[in-house]
């Protein structure tokens, strides 16, 4: 016989259980991030587990080798649904093979009467879903279609789902970051340090922020560029470094490469700026967090990113790729201080109010209670 506190809060006599599937560290990237703070905070609404799907083989593995790996992980999490037996299963999914790997997490899920959510990540799925052929399109409808509930980053891409998904599937919840406490702002003293904080490949545009900073005056500000991020892409690394060297600024760029997220922390606690020269973005985990650190944006205007920031208040908003336009709102905040200081306390308020994990991780709860009625 089951005895129920009559005390305690509805929630929490009967709690719902809720598996998260996606990759866990390493390597750390924005989907691996918003994992493990949202898989955290919803300890507090829910019955958590995370299922990891990270990759476990080498690089260059055989299809063999690869092939045996994701039987195993499917096996796992067949004994997983079987052994605990979850509500709910929120899948966190991206482009490509991700998604078909993830697809057969989801009618695995079905097959056991969960309750299902993808939980859409990638910057470019928009043009993987786009690129499918007559079937690989239908194949990825029905996937998307076979889910209770398909979470989007804003409404762009909602609006970029809506083909693609059931009627009344798509809910629109924004990542969202932890608020550190006792943030100083913008560090407008001295060299001016630009943080970066991107993948080293071709669609983050971060030779745009090399050209754009080999423009600024002479006569202004002294400046530095930290790039942190996963080198993806060694050719393009070293695109990067020889065009530091044909434009002579190589002294006062450092390509930093993959940090945790205490040492982002740290790299932000001395930046003047952040920026994201970035071709296509869902919602920047990296953005937010310069947000929370009181520090002013600049970004272009991709993805979810105006929607998160509006010109001229938190951040400064750019068309990807003009690197001319790029210079001219990196001279404007660094000739004016007083300006880099009011944008960043702007950028931290509109982070607490509308882009928090708390906020977040209410949301998607919320959610699941809408699923389980």
């Amino acid at each position: 016989m089951v005895i129920v506190d009559k005390d305690l809060p509805v929630r929490l006599q009967n709690r719902l259980r809720v598996l998260h599937i996606g990759p866990l560290p390493p390597p750390m990237g924005g989907m691996s991030t918003v994992l493990m703070g949202l898989s955290a905070a919803l300890q507090s609404h829910c019955e958590t587990q995370v299922f990891s799907n990270s990759k476990t083989t080498e690089i260059d593995r055989s299809l063999s080798q690869a092939i045996t790996a994701q039987l195993k992980l499917s096996w796992q999490l067949k004994r997983t649904l079987q052994q605990w037996r979850p509500d709910i299963v929120h899948i966190h999914t991206c482009s490509n093979f991700t998604f078909w790997r993830n697809g057969l997490d989801l009618m695995l899920a079905n097959c056991f009467g969960c309750k299902t959510v993808l939980h859409i990540h990638g910057a470019c799925f928009h043009q993987f879903l786009g690129s499918l052929n007559t079937l690989l399109a239908r194949l990825a409808r029905a996937l998307l279609g076979s889910s209770d509930c398909v979470i989007v980053l804003g409404q762009i891409w909602q609006e970029r789902m809506t083909l693609w998904c059931r009627s009344g599937s798509i809910k629109v919840i924004a990542n969202g970051v932890e608020v550190p406490n006792g943030v100083l702002g913008a560090c407008v003293d001295g060299i001016a340090h630009i943080v970066c904080v991107a993948n080293f490949e071709p669609r983050k545009g971060l030779d745009d922020l090399i050209r754009a900073a080999a423009n600024l005056p002479t006569t202004g500000k002294a400046w530095r560029i930290s790039f942190l991020g996963a080198k993806l892409d060694l050719s393009y690394e070293q695109s990067l470094q020889q065009l530091t060297k044909d434009l002579g600024v190589e002294d006062r760029v450092n390509f930093v490469g993959p940090v945790s997220l205490e040492q982002v922390s740290d790299y932000l606690s001395s930046a003047y700026l952040f920026c994201l020269p970035s071709h296509d973005e869902g919602l920047p985990m990296s953005m937010l967090e310069a947000m929370a650190h009181a520090i002013p944006i600049v970004a272009t205007t991709v993805g979810a990113i105006p929607e998160a920031v509006d010109d001229g208040v938190e951040a400064f908003l750019y068309q990807a790729g003009n690197s001319a336009s790029l210079t001219i709102v990196l001279a404007r905040l660094l000739e004016t201080p007083a300006l880099a200081l009011h944008m960043g306390e702007n950028a931290r308020s509109r982070l607490i109010r509308d882009f928090s994990l708390e906020t977040m991780s209410q949301r998607v709860f919320t959610l699941y209670q809408q699923m389980s009625s």
